[in-house]
């Protein structure tokens, strides 16, 4: 079953494109970046039955808008905010990946007597958490450089062998080469303009620094589960279990075998385990 975008919500003049099917309690979901709302094709198809899923393609990626300004926090967080009243949506669940997972986070620190429960996979920290697994993609001190730089970084993925190298970091295993969501991840890389909008999610990645020094243990937040994969290549699980610590959630799951995409590498135990956190 393919999943594809249907709809589409204007913010500021761009255009985010989502799949939106079901009906219930709405359930949103945000992926990470330099992907699209096909990492959640398996639970699109689980929570779908009972509730009215919403899963988008953030600006920059997709099907979405691409302009040429800064990815940051603030900015996903107020396109999810506006979204969220203009569709007049009552307590709903979120649910993101990476970029997605701080996004929602943060939404929930502003607002969380507007949402139901939060289930956060490989919450990113910016530049200051990668940098341990990427010390050539930032200075020393967790800043980004020029970007001509990585517009030169990001030319060898023109290269079919160096797009699956890529992609496959995502995976705690080498993932089946005909895997549907592998087979469109790969395919969202040939898009002519998505070598700008990784270099403009990198000049953004500065304002999810927060979430590598998080302090308030006395936030309020919603409900909230944690999950993150052992093997995740993108963003370390050392560095993630500081932020888990210091957020307290309800429940916290780790993915021995998994990496990135842990929702799309394991699946079934993943929709349990939501289903018995959002059900309890």
């Amino acid at each position: 079953m393919l999943i594809h975008t249907n709809r589409t919500y204007e913010y500021e003049g761009m255009e985010m494109a989502y799949h939106e099917s079901g009906e219930g309690q709405a359930m949103i979901m945000l992926h990470n970046g330099g992907c699209s709302h096909i990492i959640w094709k398996n639970q699109i198809e689980k929570f779908s039955k009972n509730h009215q899923v919403i899963a988008f393609d953030l600006i920059g990626f997709g099907d979405s808008s691409r302009p040429r300004i800064p990815f940051t926090l603030d900015l996903y967080v107020d396109a999810l905010a506006r979204f969220i009243d203009d569709q007049g949506l009552e307590n709903p669940i979120l649910m993101g990946n990476c970029i997605g997972a701080a996004i929602c986070l943060e939404y929930s620190l502003q607002q969380p007597e507007k949402v139901e429960a939060q289930i956060l996979c490989n919450i990113c920290g910016g530049a200051s958490m990668m940098q341990y697994f990427h010390p050539y993609m930032f200075t020393p001190n967790g800043n980004t450089f020029d970007e001509q730089l990585y517009a030169l970084m990001f030319l060898v993925s023109k290269f079919a062998f160096v797009r699956k190298k890529v992609v496959s970091r995502l995976y705690g295993r080498k993932p089946e080469s005909r895997n549907e969501i592998f087979q469109r991840i790969l395919a969202g890389i040939t898009h002519p303009m998505q070598a700008q909008s990784r270099i403009m999610l990198i000049k953004g990645l500065y304002s999810f620094n927060k979430f590598d020094h998080f302090e308030d243990k006395e936030a309020e937040l919603p409900r909230t589960m944690v999950c993150w994969g052992e093997k995740n290549q993108v963003l370390p699980l050392k560095r993630g279990k500081r932020l888990i610590d210091k957020l307290g959630p309800e429940l916290s799951y780790f993915y021995p075998a998994a990496g990135h995409l842990l929702m799309a590498e394991e699946p079934q135990r993943f929709n349990q385990e939501v289903s018995e956190f959002i059900y309890a």
